[in-house]
């Protein structure tokens, strides 16, 4: 939840901005890399393989790697509306977390 990657991978898709990623998490609150692998950290050995038969399942949602969501050109916003779902997104959405700035 820390990344936002879900909340900004269907905000972006509903803008027809991540229409090529389809539901791919690619971008979140800043950049990222799983530089440990796929497998928890913590947690019991149930968790460890639970978390790693879900990845495996869904290697899209669980991304080695993300890119922080971009900036945009405002004045490129009337040119391509949709760009206007990123800027609502750094603007308001993540505006309140405080790891990142909008």
């Amino acid at each position: 939840m820390n990344t936002e990657a879900g909340k900004l991978q269907g905000n972006l898709w509903s803008w027809g901005l991540h229409n090529e990623e389809r539901y791919k998490s690619v971008w979140g609150n800043y950049d990222l890399t799983d530089a440990d692998g796929p497998e928890p950290t913590v947690g019991t050995d149930s968790y460890k393989a639970y978390m790693t038969a879900m990845i495996s399942a869904h290697p899209d949602q669980f991304p080695s790697e993300m890119k922080q969501v971009p900036e945009v050109d405002v004045d490129q916003v009337s040119e391509h509306p949709n760009l206007a779902g990123i800027t609502c997104s750094r603007q308001q959405c993540q505006r309140c977390h405080v790891g990142v700035t909008g």
